[in-house]
């Protein structure tokens, strides 16, 4: 097992037929695992990184931007904040990801690429991500016991907080949405998003129905209603989400936070 480490400029770093581990530093590098079971280590860079699902990887502070290929683990900085990973976009090669849809669980730090064009299944061990963002197809997201930001934008998804105080945005769809143990927000941004099915609505817990106030026009919250007869929640005549647990007593002007 070979340990490659670069500079503080722009490297272009290739490791052997074993499984090698990068360790990240500042510059604009490409780094290229090659053959075996290879890791590129940021744990000690000093600030939050995002990794984007084409391999570009971002680091935060004016490090630097690198592009990793051939990698099957990645290790981020854990005393660092917010790092993600954003499967939405693919900066330098959109047509990469084509129809692929993701399971991204931060309790296990797996993170699958379903349906990759021309390849298939693609596995990764992603470490200490805080926040997933996923792709417009429909995907599987789970937390871990962080304050998590789990985001399904387009398509169908199922969302999991797990534990901690978490946030949850279905995006547009129809989402599947459970906070899990914590104080949890659930967020709509648009009215026309997809009606989404929030499976664990507990007030109890401290968890809050987040609007956008540009996205609905909503002005107050006597805009909304609840029906507890079936869980469904309305802004005026659309209903946008179904509280799947009908909780009892639920307060419009106490559970909605219109921001």
């Amino acid at each position: 097992m070979a340990t490659i480490i670069g500079t503080d400029g722009d490297d272009t770093l290739v490791g052997t037929a074993g499984n090698d581990r990068f360790i990240g530093s500042a510059g604009n590098d490409t780094l290229n695992g090659k053959d075996g079971t290879d890791t590129a280590d940021y744990s000690k860079i000093g600030v939050n990184s995002t990794i984007f699902i084409d391999g570009t990887l971002k680091k935060s502070g004016g490090l630097g931007t690198d592009f990793l290929v051939n990698f099957e683990k990645l290790v981020v900085d854990a005393s660092a904040a917010n790092n993600t990973i954003d499967a939405s976009i693919a900066p330098s090669v959109p047509l990469l990801v084509g129809d692929a849809s993701v399971n991204a669980n931060l309790e296990t730090q797996s993170f699958v690429v379903n349906d990759v064009p021309n390849i298939g299944t693609v596995e990764f061990t992603f470490i200490n991500f805080d926040n997933v963002k996923g792709t417009n197809q429909s995907d599987t997201i789970v937390g871990d016991s962080q304050n998590n930001l789990l985001f399904g934008n387009g398509g169908n998804d199922t969302l999991s907080g797990n534990r901690g105080n978490d946030i949850l945005a279905g995006g547009g769809g129809k989402d599947v949405l459970t906070g899990g143990l914590g104080a949890d927000k659930f967020v709509f941004t648009n009215v026309f998003e997809g009606v989404d099915v929030i499976k664990d609505f507990r007030a109890t817990e401290g968890d809050k129905i987040q609007i956008s106030q540009a996205g609905f026009g909503a002005i107050e919250t006597s805009d909304f209603s609840y029906d507890p007869l079936n869980g469904s929640l309305f802004f005026q005549e659309s209903r946008f989400a179904i509280l799947e647990n009908r909780p009892i007593g639920f307060v419009a002007s106490l559970d909605i936070q219109i921001v």
